[in-house]
């Protein structure tokens, strides 16, 4: 990872660990990001599938508490 760092020192390039990525991080590079590496030949491809479903199946988790998070934001708002 830090020599693909180096060698892309240009801003445009976010560098992801995907085995330590949050669930909705990994669905968006899934969908969009590109392979700068890889470790064998579509193994990307194989864990993107894993990746959409896997937030797919986390989403009503998710949606749980960016509603909480949402609420309490509400809450110090409105304490102004």
């Amino acid at each position: 990872m830090r020599d693909l760092i180096i060698a892309h020192r240009k801003s445009e390039i976010d560098l992801v660990d995907l085995q330590t990525a949050e669930p909705i991080l990994r669905r968006e590079i899934a969908l969009k990001g590109r392979v700068l590496y890889e470790a064998e030949p579509g193994l990307f491809e194989r864990y993107s599938l894993f990746y959409i479903k896997d937030f797919y199946e986390l989403r009503p988790l998710i949606q749980a508490e960016m509603a909480r998070i949402m609420e309490k934001v509400r809450v110090v708002i409105g304490n102004d």
